[in-house]
This record gives C-alpha cells, sequence and structure tokens, in this order.
C-alpha cells in the first residue's frame, strides 16, 4: 500500500492513465505499489508492471524491479505496460499489443489557450442547440444500453470489455471521475464519455460511447469540447485521449487537434498451469 506522500508523488509525476491511481485501483481492482521509479499493481494472481518511470530512472532499474516484484508476489498472470517491450521480455509474450497515446495539449507554444478549427466549432454549435450536456448523473441502465450496442457493433477484446464493465463501480466510487452525458429534449441519451481529473497535469478521457442514430450525430463532438473546456478550467496542461485503436478513431482524434505522441507497448503472459489447476479448470470450477 502507497502512503500518502507516495501517492502524492506519483500523481504530480503522471503523465499516462497507468499512473493515475485512482483510475488503475478502480478498473483493475488491484493494490498499487511504488518501485524506484516504476509504479505497479498486485491483484490475487495477477500483476501489472507500468514501464513509464514517473522519474528519471537508471538503465537496468525496470528489469531489476520486475523481477523483484515477479519473487514477492509470485503471479500467476503478468503484464508489462510501456513505451516499448525490453529485450528481456520479448520471448516470454503470449499477448502483445502496439498502439500509440493521443494527446491534445491545451495550450499553444505561446501561451494562448486551445480552441479547435472554425468548422468543429460550427458543429459543436448547431450540437449544443440539440442536445443538453450533464455531469452530474449515474451511469444507468441508458448508458448500459448504449455500452452494450458498442460492443456489439466494435467486438472489442476482453480488456476493453472489462474496463467498461467496470465503469459504473469506478464512477460511484472515484470523485476525481466525471460523467458526461448528452441528451436529447425527448430524454434519449445521444453520447456519454467518461473524464478522469486527479493527475496533477493532466485529464485523462477514459472511455465513451455514442449512438449511431442519425438524431444523435455530432453529440460526442459536442463532449469532445466539453472536456476540454472542464480541463482547461481545471488548469491541465494536455488531455490524454488514450489510444488510436483504429484509423476512424484515430482520425477523429485528429481533427480535434489531437496528435501521436508516445508509443504504447503490452506484454502479457500466464504461468503454466499446475496439473490440479488444469483438472479444475476441466471441471469450469476455479482457475
Amino acid at each position: 500500500m502507497l502512503r500518502p506522500e507516495e501517492r502524492k508523488y506519483v500523481l504530480e509525476q503522471a503523465y499516462v492513465p497507468e499512473h493515475v491511481l485512482p483510475l488503475m485501483e478502480a478498473l483493475s481492482g488491484g493494490e498499487a505499489h511504488l518501485a524506484g521509479e516504476f509504479l505497479f499493481f498486485t491483484g490475487s494472481d495477477w500483476l501489472i508492471m507500468v514501464g513509464f518511470p514517473l522519474g528519471e530512472a537508471p538503465k537496468h532499474e525496470l528489469e531489476c524491479k520486475l523481477k523483484k516484484a515477479r519473487e514477492e508476489f509470485a503471479p500467476a498472470r503478468l503484464w508489462l505496460v510501456g513505451p516499448q517491450l525490453p529485450d528481456f521480455l520479448e520471448r516470454p509474450c503470449t499477448e502483445v499489443e502496439k498502439d500509440q497515446y493521443f494527446r491534445l495539449d491545451l495550450k499553444t507554444p505561446d501561451g494562448r489557450l486551445w480552441a479547435p478549427p472554425g468548422k468543429l466549432q460550427r458543429l459543436v454549435a448547431k450540437a449544443r442547440e440539440r442536445f443538453s450536456v450533464d455531469s452530474s448523473g449515474e451511469f444507468h441502465s441508458l448508458h448500459a444500453q448504449l455500452t452494450e450496442s458498442l460492443m456489439q457493433r466494435g467486438k472489442p477484446g476482453s480488456r476493453v470489455r472489462e474496463l467498461y464493465g467496470r465503469l459504473p463501480w469506478y464512477l460511484e466510487k472515484t470523485p476525481s471521475a466525471v460523467l458526461l452525458s448528452a441528451w436529447d429534449p425527448l430524454g434519449r441519451l445521444a453520447a456519454y464519455a467518461v473524464l478522469e481529473l486527479a493527475a496533477a497535469v493532466f485529464s485523462a478521457y477514459v472511455a465513451g460511447a455514442c449512438s449511431r442514430e442519425s438524431w444523435a450525430s455530432h453529440a460526442s463532438d459536442l463532449l469532445m469540447w466539453e472536456m476540454a473546456l472542464i480541463s482547461i478550467r481545471e488548469n491541465k496542461q494536455f488531455m490524454h485521449l488514450g489510444l488510436g485503436v483504429n484509423p476512424g478513431i484515430s482520425r477523429f482524434k485528429r481533427n480535434w487537434g489531437g496528435r501521436a505522441w508516445m508509443d504504447y507497448r503490452v506484454c502479457g503472459w500466464s504461468r503454466p498451469l499446475s496439473k490440479t489447476r488444469r483438472f479444475l479448470r476441466s471441471f469450469g470450477g476455479w482457475s
């Protein structure tokens, strides 16, 4: 368990979502640990090592801290998330993911506040005439329906499904999380987005969904604008837009001024099952 001064240090130094303690703790259900300049999270039989250092770290510190954490916690499943896969981890990887992080800088190099291109401002102005946005509601059945539609349409992987499945609990337990919802005059939910504000220098777009019905067009643009305004009011330097995911999502983020910023790599592996665990799993029991 992290001491209060360690939690403060992590959130002050944070620059990627994996450093945002309330977000990671709630969505993973794990406990945070600090090993030198590296953060990691543990659960009953798993470990996530965050390979993005919080500060300057010696060349081999990540390898040493990961080795020590594995010896101490003996996880059955392990993931390393970082800007690159170190040579010492490439061979054991049975699960590999590659992508890029996007960010939206909220101040220009000459100190002016960010503003979207004129075309987007016009789209948002029209959307604002059709939708009202609230940031105080709870995640309820209409949000769940929109989420299920997204899951069926996009067919995401298990980690993304798990993230969306944990959103209601995360929002209920995390004061630094903001749920933005766009409603039409008939009470229909056009889109929602979740923004995390705990880190000192940035906000993080966590997740969201938008109806594909024609009446809901540009609701997601309206919510992107609202998230940027909240981030500016909170004096954040940038908004973390998450991963590129696919060309359509990357294009949406670029249209709003987001830029590909940092490589993102995941290496995952599982310890071979013992005979007892294989036997129990074959009967659908404990695994």
